[in-house]
Formats: structure tokens, sequence, C-alpha cells
């Protein structure tokens, strides 16, 4: 009768398994630790994005007319800025994980462009290559010289262009 109503498995009756709480914990850090390295990566990119439109803003500010590229980033940022606000307060937000899951699903269903591009996971990827391209480049190369190498310059321009 147990295992056709599905209480083979009784609470009450069976031991605490340590091996799978253990293993279960250690998995639950492991996500914890990469939903933290995505917003902070995330964070960094906006950063940087900001940094290099008040940039162009000084340019345009002097009287240099901005390529088409500039003025796209430029309007990329500040749809960036203007998102990110709720989207850290959604993010925030003391909802179960499934609630997370099911907002975050709707709004990408129904406004696929209220997520900062910062934590897409195009630009969180090549992020990452940049990243480990710097750890695994001699060290008396400074990041001015990694930039003018071929693989330096495309990776610097898909981040900028995304």
């Amino acid at each position: 009768m147990k295992s056709r109503v599905g209480l083979e498995n009784d609470f009450y009756t069976t031991t605490f398994d340590w091996p799978k709480a253990k293993r279960t914990l250690f998995d639950g850090v492991g996500k914890m630790k990469e939903g933290t390295e995505f917003f902070f990566r995330g964070l960094r990119l906006l950063a940087g994005d900001v940094a290099y439109a008040f940039r162009l803003i000084r340019k345009a500010a002097v009287g240099f007319i901005l390529s088409p590229r500039e003025v796209r980033t430029l309007r990329r940022t500040g749809r960036d800025l203007i998102s990110f606000i709720p989207f850290s307060i959604i993010l925030l937000l003391p909802l179960t994980p499934i609630g997370h899951v099911l907002v975050f699903s709707f709004i990408q269903r129904f406004f696929p462009d209220f997520f900062p591009t910062t934590f897409s996971e195009r630009r969180q990827q090549l992020m990452k290559r940049y990243e480990q391209m710097r750890k695994t480049m001699d060290p008396t190369i400074d990041v001015e010289q990694m930039h003018k190498t071929s693989m330096g310059m495309k990776l610097a321009t898909q981040l900028t262009r995304l």
C-alpha cells in the first residue's frame, strides 16, 4: 500500500543520509559561488561600460563627432543603467528560487530588453575568455600591449561591440 501511494521512503522511518546531505551542501555552495561570480562580473562590465560612456560624452563635449558604433554604445549603456535598478531590486527580493525563475522567465519572455546586457551570457563568456587570456599571458607584458595584439584587439572589440 505504501509503495502505491508513494510513501516507501517515509521521512520518519529512514535514517539521515550524511553523504547525500554533504553533496547537496557542496552543490548549493558551488551554485551560490557561480551566481555571485556572475553578478560581480556583470557589475565590473557595467562599470567599464559606464567609464567608457563618460569618455565618449567627454569626447563629444569637446567637439568630436561620435561614430555610429559609439552612439550605439552610449544608448546601450544608458538602457543598461536604467534597467539595472529594477533588475537588482527583483534580484534582491526575498523570493523562493522557483519564484525567481518564474519572475525572470516571465520578464525575459515578455520584456526581452529588460535585462542589462552586462548580465547576458554572451558578454559574460567573452569576459571570462578575456580574463583567462590575461592570466595566461607573460606577466612582463602589460595590458596596453595586450590590446595591441590581434587576439586582444579582437576580444576588446567584441566586448565593446556588445
